[in-house]
């Protein structure tokens, strides 16, 4: 079963990601920090369970986890101290697993959960962001073009989106390509065109 993993230490993320990988026999299609980033990895990589770890979210996390409520794709098992976190954070969750609790049952709560039917999502239909003639961008392209528009390097775009460098890399020319750029400050110039045509 494909699951997600969001802990901000990252030493007890990285014990935690190989605890499930290698005896929970789980795929862990992805492991980081910020909670935009786990969510956006468990769509792309169809993650039936989302794990997340209370402690220390911030409040971008807070929101961010909010938002993909609404969205059926996956389920959010929430791993704390208290179940009164919850409540503080206002996160609505799954299942709720104390983080005094064995392996053995965090492993069977995240497998009773991966087997529930999941919801069927609401389709919202939205204009996708087009630059230039025809272009579409994806989310991650978008979010990179954004990215290079307020001036970031490839190297602060990987680290700020938890990507390896290269794949960065790749994705800068792919939209550029997309959008007809040959530099990074067209492709700042085409994201002001397109907000103030939006407008």
């Amino acid at each position: 079963m494909r699951i997600a993993l969001c802990y901000k230490e990252g030493l007890l993320r990285e014990a935690l990601e190989r605890l499930l990988s290698e005896e929970g026999n789980f795929e862990v299609v992805a492991s980081a920090t910020k909670a935009s980033t786990v969510i956006s990895a468990a769509k792309v990589h169809d993650a039936r369970v989302v794990v997340l770890m209370l402690e220390g979210l911030d409040s971008e996390d807070v929101d961010r986890i909010k938002a993909s409520r609404g969205d059926s794709r996956f389920h959010l098992l929430a791993i704390g101290d208290s179940p009164m976190q919850l409540d503080n954070f206002g996160i609505e969750v799954d299942k709720f697993v104390l983080r005094s609790t064995s392996k053995g049952r965090l492993f069977r709560a995240i497998v009773d959960l991966g087997s529930k039917e999941m919801r069927r999502p609401t389709v919202v239909l939205e204009k996708p962001p087009i630059y230039g003639m025809v272009t579409v961008l994806t989310p991650r392209e978008h979010e990179i073009a954004q990215k290079v528009a307020e001036g970031l390097s490839n190297r602060d775009i990987a680290i700020d989106l938890e990507l390896a460098e290269q794949t960065v890399k790749n994705l800068v020319s792919v939209v550029m390509r997309k959008m007809g750029c040959k530099n990074r400050v067209q492709v700042a110039l085409k994201l002001a065109k397109a907000r103030q045509h939006d407008k």
